[in-house]
């Protein structure tokens, strides 16, 4: 039992926090058997610093509801083989904890896929607040979303992930949470998918409202010394200080292949794509129109109209990463590469096989 083949099942609430109360099962496998309401438990958190959890949690297709707590499910993950995934939270309620997340206050390695989270909110982390995961120090974030609120009165947050190290990744993410900060003074960064990236995020985009006073971004709010590629916004950023833009609110690394269409307001510093720029920002756009914005700190100003022509986006990749109709859609993200027919995220023998087992039946 606890093995990869044969994991541990979680059919109720009491099981799921049972999880939390045996340390020594953290390196264990398990697997969500049916949709859990966690409301009135009073849950044992998974993994700690010492001991951080290091096993798998499949959780096949269910939810979990109503999560109180002040970390997150899980405290710590740490681990090469560390996974969290197929899981969603339905109204997570997390308030406080030095990095606070619905799904993981601090993950340092291993995989959260397939997860999301529908509702609910995320609060005051002491440092660090995500929608999802409070911070990522070097793991993998790959096809997760978040909705609900994630507000604080401290430092850095964001819909998706607080805080994005230099050896962390997201990829194929998106957030439409609202996102505000309710700082009366200091440095703060605040964006409707991250907070403050140092890593790599990529085939990203956001739509909440973003709201805050320092380094505010529709998608990121500062980028220090990481890359954000292929990635878009349609947030709505409000802000009162300094570095303020569509995408990104102060960026500090690279920026390429991205464009920003939401409305973005402030009083200093402020971009439809870019509010303050000491890096690289190329072949990025946004939209002058939607977002009251004539000016940026990088980026190319168009109008919605070219916006929406295919010639602007000449050195994007129009047939694996994005997709548009002429003259009708701004540039979005195609979910799934050409090719990949079983919707894996890769294209192998599989998805030939899968083409071969149509064609076949195709001349049957």
């Amino acid at each position: 039992m606890g093995e990869r083949n044969d994991p541990y099942q979680i059919w109720t609430a009491e099981q799921m926090n049972n999880i939390g109360a045996e340390p020594n099962d953290w390196d264990k496998h398990f697997k969500l058997m049916a949709d859990i309401d966690l409301g009135g438990s009073d849950f044992n958190v998974i993994g700690n610093y010492s001991n951080p959890f290091s096993g798998v949690l499949n959780g096949s297709g269910q939810t979990i509801s109503n999560f109180t707590g002040t970390w997150g499910l899980f405290r710590y993950v740490d681990g090469p083989d560390a996974e969290i995934k197929n899981l969603g939270l339905i109204d997570p309620n997390v308030v406080g904890g030095p990095q606070a997340g619905s799904l993981v206050g601090q993950l340092i390695y291993g995989t959260v896929s397939n997860c999301y989270v529908d509702g609910g909110s995320t609060s005051d982390g002491v440092f660090y607040t995500g929608g999802l995961i409070g911070s990522n120090y070097g793991g993998t974030i790959d096809n997760c979303h978040t909705s609900g609120r994630v507000f604080s009165s401290r430092h850095v947050m964001g819909g998706l992930v607080g805080w994005n190290g230099d050896r962390g990744t997201i990829t194929n993410c998106s957030s439409s949470a609202d996102v505000s900060s309710l700082a009366t003074g200091g440095e703060v960064a605040v964006g409707g998918l991250v907070g403050e990236n140092r890593g790599g995020i990529g085939r990203c985009y956001s739509t909440g409202v973003v709201s805050g006073r320092y380094s505010v971004g529709g998608l990121v709010g500062f980028n220090g010394s990481g890359v954000v590629s292929d990635c878009y916004s349609h947030s709505t950023v409000k802000a009162d200080q300094l570095g303020i833009g569509g995408l990104v609110g102060s960026n500090g690394g690279i920026v390429t292949r991205c464009y920003a269409a939401g409305g973005v307001t402030g009083s200093n510093d402020v971009g439809g794509l870019v509010g303050r720029n000491s890096g690289a920002v190329t072949d990025c756009f946004w939209d002058v129109e939607t977002s009251g914005q004539v000016t940026s700190a990088g980026g190319a100003p168009k109008t919605t109209a070219q916006m929406k022509q295919r010639a602007i986006f000449a050195n994007w990749d129009l047939i694996e990463v994005w997709d548009m109709a002429e003259n009708q859609t701004y540039p979005f993200l195609r979910r799934y590469p050409t090719g990949d027919l079983n919707y894996d995220y890769r294209i192998d023998l599989l998805d030939l096989a899968l083409l071969a087992e149509h064609w076949l039946e195709s001349i049957e």
